[in-house]
């Protein structure tokens, strides 16, 4: 059905067109009621506000499945977007309700029990869609994980056991929030007229995708720092601690000037953060090599080489997000 209306002015700069009567009365508007705008081209589409119907998945399992497999499953479920998901077990089986909470707890925001039995668990959105902005969830993910490296820095400093285990706590809540932005990312990719106050362009996405998937590896190598402190017996000769510490602040330095790069989207800096990973890598070949020639117990050298190997890697990823930020800032040709 086609209809023509003219468009009015009003207030000196407001332009406005009026709703055809059968189609407000049709969909049970009233004034004050929201519609959304949706841009096609030259064409403006106009529906009423839908409410939401929840994704719902029931996973049955039985005792021939894998704990972890399960678990997978219930993640991907999550990253899919699935707002309720069903896990039916055909029998009691308490360990693994108990395993899934946990899961729950350390892996999906905004997911919680609304149901349970002997024999199933149901765990459910309590969250909308598009409730904590990605722009702000991926900035709070860098926050994060600089933490994370500054902790690791004074762990180190101090050979302070105590706060490795803290590091190694803190890395669910970076677990957390990298998960639900990469089910927002793919919730948006997959619903293409769902309403977001920010405006960001579909190949922004998978750049924020990477993006946050280099953080969590950074602060993966971070943890992995905090364990090898946990494991070594006793610091290790004064020369190479000095060394790696060295190594720890200039990776630190280089990933707080990726992390200014993103909040300036400043190109200049993304490519000072790209061009510094060589020296590091350079930096710590010489480490390596200098192992070699002074005398310890093995599995302390082993422990040594592995913390330098972690170090060169965050540098690397803060590198990998310099390049995504060159990437995003270079707007791509219009279509046509």
């Amino acid at each position: 059905m086609k209809e023509i209306r003219r468009i009015q002015v009003t207030g000196g700069s407001t332009y406005i067109v009026s709703l055809p009567k059968k189609w407000v009365l049709k969909y049970g508007l009233k004034r004050g009621d929201p519609v959304v705008l949706l841009y096609d081209g030259n064409k403006l589409v106009i529906t009423p506000e839908e409410v939401e119907e929840e994704a719902v998945v029931e996973y049955r399992i039985s005792r021939d499945n894998e704990v972890n497999e399960i678990i997978r499953q219930v993640i991907s479920y999550y990253l899919a977007g699935y707002d309720v998901i069903r896990v039916l077990f055909g029998e009691p089986w308490e360990d693994l309700r108990v395993t899934i909470k946990k899961i729950i707890r350390k892996k999906m925001i905004g997911f919680e029990v609304t149901s349970e039995g002997p024999d199933y668990i149901e765990i459910r959105s309590l969250m909308k869609h598009g409730e904590l902005p990605l722009s702000a969830a991926i900035k709070r993910l860098f926050e994060l994980t600089n933490l994370i490296l500054n902790n690791v820095i004074l762990v180190m400093r101090d050979f302070d056991k105590h706060g490795a285990e803290n590091i190694i706590i803190q890395d669910d809540d970076v677990d957390r929030l990298y998960l639900y932005i990469v089910r927002t990312i793919r919730y948006r990719i997959s619903h293409v007229g769902f309403h977001v106050e920010e405006v960001i362009e579909p190949y922004e996405y998978v750049i924020y995708n990477m993006i946050v998937k280099a953080l969590e590896r950074i602060a993966d190598h971070a943890v992995r720092i905090a364990h090898m402190i946990k494991i070594m017996s006793n610091r290790p000769p004064t020369v190479i601690y000095e060394n790696m510490m060295n190594l720890l602040w200039m990776a630190a330095e280089t990933f707080l000037c990726a992390k200014d790069a993103f909040y300036r989207k400043d190109v200049h800096m993304a490519n000072t953060v790209i061009n510094s990973v060589k020296k590091i890598v350079a930096r710590e070949t010489e480490l390596v090599r200098s192992l070699e020639r002074i005398k310890q117990p093995i599995h302390m050298a082993i422990l040594c080489r592995i913390t330098m190997e972690s170090i060169r890697r965050i540098s690397e990823y803060a590198a990998d997000i310099g390049e995504m930020i060159v990437d995003l800032l270079t707007t791509p040709p219009k279509p046509g």
